[in-house]
């Protein structure tokens, strides 16, 4: 080692961590109500992939992943409810985290956007020749990592999902 004060430097920087949410990432947190009888889910995928893709930078198995979110959502106060470590270790068979995307060399940013898209179908003939004005729209909930332009995660959420303007 040559350099002492540089390697000191970066070794400080491997633990630094920034959480930016959106609103609409924060509005899409919880998860939405199914029309099914049985127990309803309390955090979306989203919520769910985000916790398991922090824990999965750290290296940290569910139990830890959810202290570091914990800990991420006090220090921006944001009041959300984290995905306990029981949730995280049963979802993760059904949400896939990326994990070739882990480890990276330096900093990660994800930045966590979303649109609406409109579906076209068979329906929409009907609909221009009947006048019926109903439109399908859908939600697309996005992290990219912005230095490379990769998908992280990805959610599609209903039409009838409210989310702040």
């Amino acid at each position: 080692m040559r350099n002492r004060a540089e390697h000191d430097r970066g070794l400080v920087r491997r633990g630094d961590n920034r959480l930016w949410l959106s609103d609409e990432a924060i509005a899409s947190w919880r998860a939405e109500g199914r029309k099914t009888p049985g127990g309803q889910p309390r955090f979306s995928n989203l919520a769910v992939e985000t916790t398991l893709m922090l824990g999965a930078l750290c290296r940290f198995p569910p139990r830890q992943a959810e202290g570091i979110v914990r800990s991420l959502m006090a220090l921006i106060k944001v009041e959300l409810a984290v995905p306990d470590h029981t949730t995280l270790a049963r979802r993760r068979r059904i949400v896939a985290v990326h994990k070739w995307l882990w480890p990276r060399k330096g900093s990660v940013d994800i930045v966590i956007d979303s649109t609406g898209l409109k579906f076209f179908g068979a329906g929409e003939w009907a609909r221009k020749k009947h006048g019926e004005t109903h439109r399908s729209w859908h939600k697309l909930h996005l992290s990219v990592d912005p230095a490379s332009n990769e998908i992280i995660a990805h959610e599609l959420t209903e039409t009838a999902r409210r989310t702040p303007r």
